[in-house]
């Protein structure tokens, strides 16, 4: 798995290079500060759990089990106290539970033996332009979501939020990368996505 400065580094080669057809420049990376949203998983017994269209799982076989485990290293390194569920356990009771998402939350939470559950409700998936699959952008959009096995009503979310990130950025260049390597845009799209899934609960910095 490619090291953040590894990341950095193809994030910048991509933009600098790889560039053919963008009608708007192509700023600066720069520094931007986030605060928490939800800080209810500190201390916590926490799992992450990845739904993905039949679509996307066909395309991107990887996808689910990708987004759990980085989702939930992140929030293991960077939320204070908290205990994180082996995201490979949470594969594994998915693939036996092949219609969980039809459960509500509460009897998730419970299946699962945790205080909190981040339910990431993937939507849009791809690498390429949705118009011209030879414009290589990637996006993921994803409603993010929080069960607490405390809450008056565990049935009704805690926190919730749709998150979209695109790679390269579409407020900075009107179309995507015309010459660029797919792996590549795939890298960079996924570790912002989980960087930004994972930060709605702690303070951190990001860089665009």
């Amino acid at each position: 798995m490619p090291t953040p400065g590894r990341l950095a580094l193809l994030a910048l080669a991509v933009l600098f290079t790889g560039l053919v057809g963008c009608h708007k420049p192509i700023h600066e990376p720069r520094e931007y500060d986030i605060t928490a949203q939800y800080r209810g998983l500190d201390g916590k017994r926490v799992a992450v759990i990845v739904a993905v269209s039949d679509q996307t799982n066909y395309q991107f076989p990887d996808a689910r089990a990708r987004l759990t485990r980085d989702i939930s290293r992140r929030i293991q390194l960077n939320v204070p106290e908290v205990q994180v569920t082996n995201p490979d356990e949470v594969l594994l009771w998915q693939n036996a539970n092949e219609y969980w998402t039809a459960r509500p939350p509460s009897m998730l939470i419970a299946s699962l033996g945790v205080e909190r559950l981040v339910i990431v409700e993937v939507g849009e998936y791809r690498v390429t332009d949705s118009g011209d699959t030879n414009i290589k952008r990637g996006v993921i959009s994803a409603n993010v979501n929080v069960v607490e096995d405390d809450a008056p009503d565990p049935d009704n979310y805690a926190f919730s939020d749709s998150l979209r990130v695109a790679f390269p950025d579409e407020f900075r260049t009107k179309i995507g990368l015309v010459q660029a390597d797919v792996q590549d845009i795939y890298t960079i799209t996924v570790s912002y996505f989980t960087e930004e899934a994972a930060g709605y609960f702690y303070d951190h910095t990001i860089t665009r």
